[in-house]
């Protein structure tokens, strides 16, 4: 084992608000996803469910439940239309019932779906998530920040489920450097060397 990274040497002398992570340029935001809910539930069970269980720089193996992509993409119906649980919107995507036109999603959800896997896989830091920070269940925050504009960093939520604890990814979405924080609690568990 080498001697710490620069990275690793800030973060052990910095108070952990202010931590190296936290001020780098970001890395570069892979391409994003245009396509419509159906067509991006379909490239979801093609690209992204195959690569599961994703594992994290720590060795630990996140799973999820395909049947919360509505939760992935924050897909909810409008106003005047019933609302219906996940499963059962699922279910009607892939039996080609599902009506776009009931439902709002929220854009950069639904974009930035595809990076999840990569940002599981290296994160720039992964936290305890501040348990009253948001509505959020979790236990803990991978965080990535990328270069781009508005919003630069992508949290992902991941959660101990079951009685052997399994990791599940909850759900993601991008924020701004002084929100991510506020969700992100203590030393990191894990930080990039």
């Amino acid at each position: 084992m080498g001697s710490p990274s620069l990275r690793q040497q800030l973060a052990i002398a910095l108070p952990s608000q202010t931590q190296a992570h936290w001020l780098t340029p970001g890395a570069a935001p892979p391409k994003l996803n245009h396509l419509a809910v159906v067509d991006t539930y379909h490239r979801f069970e093609a690209e992204f469910l195959p690569q599961c269980p994703i594992v994290d720089p720590r060795g630990r193996e996140i799973r999820l439940r395909s049947s919360n992509f509505p939760k992935f993409v924050k897909l909810t119906a409008r106003a005047g239309v019933p609302h219906k649980k996940p499963t059962t919107i699922v279910e009607s995507i892939v039996a080609g019932t599902f009506k776009e036109a009931d439902y709002e999603w929220q854009k950069d959800r639904i974009q930035a779906l595809f990076w999840v896997p990569d940002l599981l896989r290296d994160p720039d830091a992964i936290y305890i998530k501040t348990p009253s920070q948001g509505l959020i269940k979790a236990e803990e925050v991978y965080v990535k920040i990328y270069r781009r504009l508005g919003s630069p960093v992508k949290l992902v939520f991941v959660d101990y489920v079951g009685k052997h604890r399994d990791p599940i990814f909850i759900t993601s979405f991008f924020t701004s450097l002084s929100t991510a924080r506020k969700h992100c609690h203590g030393t990191p568990l894990y930080l990039r060397p």
